[in-house]
């Protein structure tokens, strides 16, 4: 199987969430798997509506798409909540700024979860979204549901802030370790050094 840019960044994110649930690497890397699949089906969407300006003719494949691109949005939700959950009971090992941001992912991402799965609308939004997401076609980035009136979300719209959001909890990961290890050299004798 090739490894694309987008899936080596899946792979990447995945490693170091051995620290919140052994099992998070690899349901990460297959998430991440599956979303590099769908971005390529949803390309492929974007283009024939581009090119044809008509409505898709091969309805299984469309609802193949949607129907997996649905899966994934409830799959990704989970993971998002158990890490939102899991940094929220582990400060040391995420913190606030991380939290935040995945606090901030988990809202989004119930904005579409709930109508999916619930068929009511996010409590947050209860006002403004229907219960029902209504799938579609988004011409930039494909598989997308209509929460109201105005507003469309994209599951490539998501799984770019899951992403992103992983990203950003690693590196800053990695910037805690690498001042941790600068301050243990700091604290070394200068007449020892490894």
């Amino acid at each position: 199987m090739e490894i694309t840019e987008r899936f080596e960044r899946w792979i990447k994110v995945s490693i170091g969430l051995g620290r919140f649930e052994p099992f998070m690497m690899p349901l990460i890397q297959n998430l991440g798997r599956l979303d590099d699949q769908l971005c390529k089906k949803d390309a492929q969407i974007v283009r024939t509506y581009e090119t044809q300006n008509t409505d898709l003719t091969d309805h299984d494949f469309l609802s193949e798409h949607i129907t997996l691109s649905y899966l994934w949005v409830l799959g990704a939700y989970e993971a998002i909540r158990t890490l939102t959950q899991q940094a929220r009971d582990l400060p040391d090992e995420a913190p606030a700024n991380v939290l935040v941001r995945l606090r901030e992912a988990k809202s989004r991402f119930a904005r579409l979860r709930v109508p999916l799965a619930k068929m009511e609308p996010a409590s947050a939004h209860k006002d403004t979204d229907s219960h029902i997401a209504y799938p579609g076609v988004h011409f930039q980035y494909g598989i997308a549901w209509q929460v109201n009136e105005t507003l469309l979300i994209s599951r490539r719209e998501l799984s770019d802030l899951f992403l992103e959001t992983l990203e950003f909890a690693r590196a800053v990961k990695l910037n805690q370790q690498a001042s941790s290890s600068n301050t243990s050299l700091q604290e070394t004798p200068a007449s020892w050094r490894p």
